[in-house]
């Protein structure tokens, strides 16, 4: 298993660290054969949320979620609807997504009515497919139609498609000035209310990467609208599992949608697709020049989420690539790479959703910014995720486990850490790692304090594995700076473990805290 990014010379950033921790608890109790069956059962089932955390008891339990993500980016797609299968309260996250240099400005055309006569058209089986050239509001287009007898909806699929030879398309050249640096690929579309989906791609060779980048556009509209996605941040990889298109493998890892970055220096293909088609019916896009652009950042200004006409205003404004979360009555504004940067209580009751079809809607004080808003219905009833007989194997498998890593940041508004919670009927030794900078830290776990005299900058860890014996680590030379030694060992921990820390200049610390259980 490769984790991209992670050096051994640096500590993990904290989302990293989230990561590896989440990915962690599902694979112990995987290999240790630790979940029920039931759960097992659930968890196959295709496009099924769910949540693993330990209650108040320390037991681990399963929730299942519904997330309902909508990605906007005209006038026309501010209010939607979420259909939620249960009643219960709700999480928020608001994402704001890149903008672009404006359309009739952008510097290079991939795809256009001018390339007609050498598109390759392609169709599934049972699909009559047909291009064409058209004339609308936005200059000459394609017209891609399609029509399904005989072939699944979600593999109807119908393509036409420009092939760049060697030495292929150079949009670092064309689009970016020669820079490497992230572009935005966008297009008037006119739909025509079939509710299919249209896909604007672009592609690598293989001899390069093979990287697919897919950008969907739901056909439930009709008139033209104008649609633009930034080519590295919004490649649709996780909704084409929903389909059967000729270029993925059923089943396969399909790693040149879901892991490759469109090569910019080295596109082999440009094209248009239709998917979704209905059986005995029929589907047309007209599309003008798809262009790409550099991006432009317009952040989102005093944003304001409604459900079901309850108002949620975000306390901070979102710059491009940040997202912020509400949940449990805090906001949380995050950075592109997942650091928490600023906290804050949010005002009146929390979100929730109703059965069935709930109203969501979104205002900025910007109207042309693009943003990325999820419903995450947290509807179902905690059940128990693991076995209540573990073998001897399973034990010894599970005695280790890692708690959630937090960042300790009190100008940020992050000064309260959450509990340690231990399985029910064990103790632990608490392990521990503090990641600077941070001067000075004291750390009080049940009660017991230890206060460490030092001061860690950015790149080193403090660490007391075993609740004695301290040491601070210089990550990028994996050196010991400093050591020391306590005149008394933490004790075993049981049950719920309350967890603070301070220091001596807390108006500058933003401390990663890890702590890890060994069962005894």
């Amino acid at each position: 298993m490769v984790l991209p990014g992670v050096s051994m010379e640096t500590p993990l950033a904290l989302e990293q660290a989230r990561q590896a921790t989440l990915l962690g608890w599902y694979e112990r109790f995987r290999m240790a054969r630790a979940f029920t069956p039931e759960a097992v059962r659930l968890m196959a089932g295709q496009g099924r949320d769910f949540r693993l955390a330990q209650d108040a008891a320390g037991r681990w339990t399963l929730a299942e979620t519904e997330v309902r993500m909508h990605r906007m980016g005209t006038a026309h797609d501010r209010e939607w609807k979420v259909s939620m299968k249960g009643a219960g309260r709700a999480a928020l996250r608001v994402r704001a997504l890149d903008g672009a240099d404006p359309y009739d400005a952008a510097p290079c055309t991939v795809l256009g009515a001018g390339d007609l006569d050498g598109l390759k058209v392609s169709q599934a089986k049972g699909v009559a497919a047909k291009i064409a050239k058209g004339d609308g509001e936005h200059g000459p287009t394609l017209v891609l139609s399609a029509k399904n007898d005989g072939a699944p909806e979600n593999g109807s699929w119908a393509a036409a498609l420009k092939v760049y030879p060697r030495p292929f398309l150079n949009l670092m050249k064309e689009a970016a000035g020669g820079k490497y640096k992230p572009l935005a690929v966008g297009a008037w579309v006119k739909g025509d209310g079939s509710g299919a989906t249209f896909n604007m791609q672009l592609s690598s060779p293989k001899s390069v990467n093979s990287a697919v980048s897919e950008h969907y556009v739901k056909l439930d509209f009709t008139g033209w609208r104008y649609f633009v996605f930034s080519i590295w941040r919004e490649h649709d990889a996780g909704a084409a599992e929903g389909f059967i298109w000729p270029y993925m493998a059923p089943g396969g890892p399909n790693y040149n949608i879901y892991e490759r970055a469109l090569a910019i220096g080295a596109v082999e293909k440009a094209s248009i697709w239709l998917n979704g088609v209905k059986k005995g019916g029929s589907a047309s896009v007209e599309v003008s020049a798809v262009k790409v652009m550099p991006l432009a950042p317009v952040p989102l200004a005093k944003p304001v989420v409604s459900v079901n006409g309850a108002a949620f205003a975000l306390p901070f404004d979102v710059a491009e690539g940040q997202f912020a979360e509400l949940e449990d009555g805090l906001w949380t504004l995050y950075a592109l790479d997942g650091t928490p940067m600023r906290r804050a209580k949010a005002a009146g009751p929390a979100p929730s959703v109703a059965a069935g079809d709930n109203t969501v809607a979104f205002t900025s004080q910007n109207p042309a910014a693009r943003a990325e808003v999820t419903v995450t219905g947290l509807t179902g009833s905690p059940f128990p995720a693991l076995k209540a007989e573990w073998t001897v194997e399973t034990r010894r498998m599970l005695s280790y486990e890692a708690a959630w890593p937090e960042l300790w940041a009190p100008s940020r508004g992050m000064a309260d850490l959450p509990p340690v919670r231990v399985r029910p009927g064990e103790k632990a030794r608490l392990g521990v790692e503090i990641v600077g900078p941070v001067a000075r830290p004291v750390l009080t776990l049940g009660g017991e304090r230890r206060d460490f005299p030092v001061a860690l900058a950015a790149g080193e860890a403090l660490r007391m594995d075993d609740g004695l014996n301290w040491r601070v680590v210089v990550m990028k030379t994996h050196t010991v700076r400093e050591s020391g030694r306590f005149e008394t060992a933490l004790p075993l921990f049981e049950g719920e473990v309350p967890v603070a820390l301070s220091s001596a200049d807390a108006a500058t610390a933003a401390a990663q805290i890890r702590i890890v259980k060994e069962m005894r």
